[in-house]
């Protein structure tokens, strides 16, 4: 069985919380799909997104079917990285122990593939881990949804541990 998703990962090391408009230190922000050593920032939210190549060495780049992207279609969700082997895929993000972070991810099918396999009778569906731990279950019942997961989480690593 092919795993296919789109995965935009926003991995933050802050403590604390300020009451002013965002900044990008300390976060990065991953679109899944385009090409190697590509970069841009987001013109809505000013958010600079780079490839996924630097963390993941599996799956294959792909594009979403053109009758699903339209332009109020964000274009983080417009690419997407599919996992047609293996049980597993990993992304390998380092972090920093005793650190918190915020982690999100979107999933869109779009028929990248031509095929139209999301229907309420045969959803997509599979599990998110982050480490060994189980996040959330990803079920797509129709190509044009986004389906969105987020997560907070404190690492307390020893060290000889790893995450992700």
């Amino acid at each position: 069985m092919a795993f296919w998703f789109i995965l935009l990962l926003a991995i933050a090391s802050r403590s604390t919380v300020h009451a002013q408009l965002p900044t990008t230190d300390g976060y990065v922000s991953i679109d899944c799909g385009i090409s190697s050593n590509t970069n841009y920032t987001d013109e809505t939210t000013n958010i600079p997104y780079v490839s996924d190549d630097g963390f993941i060495v599996t799956g294959a780049d792909h594009t979403i079917a053109s009758n699903y992207a339209d332009s109020s279609l964000e274009k983080q969700l417009q690419t997407l990285r599919s996992f047609p082997n293996g049980s597993r895929n990993c992304y390998a993000l380092t972090v920093t122990s005793k650190q918190k972070y915020l982690v999100r991810a979107s999933f869109m099918y779009g028929s990248y593939d031509g095929l139209n396999r999301a229907s309420p009778s045969n959803p997509l569906l599979f599990d998110l881990h982050l480490g060994v731990n189980f996040w959330a279950t990803v079920n797509i019942t129709k190509a044009s949804d986004v389906h969105r997961a987020e997560a907070i989480l404190l690492l307390l690593l020893t060290p000889h541990q790893s995450a992700w």
